[in-house]
């Protein structure tokens, strides 16, 4: 199937050059781009390399899962950095009841445990998360 005809890959974008290198890859092998740009993290300059650019806060799970569905996503990359202190401050976290849950149902905070979490919540709706 040409990339053109593919579903949109979906990236979530945290700081940092490597969102950036990745849209732009993708865009010149002519695959769409839906990115979601966490608040705070990603770099504005993100919006002008992919097709369509939400910006959401990391809490906002439940939100990010809508966004990405509703374009078709079917595969996603996390790219960028999210600091985990992040994840202890509700004002840059804002976490949505899936946030929480998805936190609560976490062995630890480690960095592979969250990845983990998260990876399993979006294939649960129907998204694989990508290496």
């Amino acid at each position: 199937m040409a990339p053109s005809q593919r579903a949109p890959l979906g990236l979530i974008a945290g700081s940092g050059g490597l969102p950036l290198e990745i849209a732009r890859s993708a865009r010149g092998r002519a695959r769409r781009v839906v990115a979601v740009a966490l608040t705070g993290q990603a770099d504005p300059a993100l919006e002008a390399q992919v097709s369509a650019l939400t910006w959401l806060y990391p809490g906002q799970v439940g939100r990010v899962v809508e966004v990405l569905r509703a374009a078709g996503v079917r595969e996603v990359i996390l790219a960028g950095k999210l600091p985990k202190l992040a994840l202890d401050d509700p004002a840059a976290l804002r976490p949505d009841a899936l946030a929480l849950a998805l936190l609560r149902r976490l062995s630890d905070r480690h960095d592979a445990s969250i990845l983990s979490g998260v990876a399993d919540h979006l294939a649960e709706h129907g998204i694989r998360l990508l290496p």
